[in-house]
């Protein structure tokens, strides 16, 4: 199995994860959202929740376009990049967001 391939993979589980958790503290559909669901149809549910739940946290906002990014939808990892950008940054999310990049084995000049 390709390096890049497993990251992304465990990246997604990952934000699954991590989406789930936060979905079960809300009032949100939580665990509903993909119970009895086929795992590509519950892993797209929780990423949607992550990113409704990341807010307008940069650094999650970052983490969930990463899980896009490297499961292989780019342009909504990339349309979730582009708008954490367009906003208030610091050195810290540029780091976050090149690793994205490189991860994805992409060069950014």
């Amino acid at each position: 199995m390709k390096t890049s391939l497993a990251v992304a993979m465990s990246l997604s589980c990952l934000a699954l994860g991590a989406g789930l958790a936060l979905a079960a503290k809300s009032t949100s559909p939580g665990i509903e959202a993909i119970r009895g669901k086929p795992a590509p149809e519950a892993a797209a549910a929780a990423l949607v929740e992550a990113e409704r739940l990341a807010g307008t946290g940069t650094w999650e906002q970052i983490n969930v376009a990463r899980a896009y990014y490297l499961s292989g939808n780019k342009p909504r990892g990339q349309l979730i990049i582009d708008r954490v950008m367009g906003g208030k940054t610091d050195h810290n999310d540029w780091q976050r967001i090149g690793q994205v990049y490189a991860e994805a084995g992409e060069l950014v000049l």
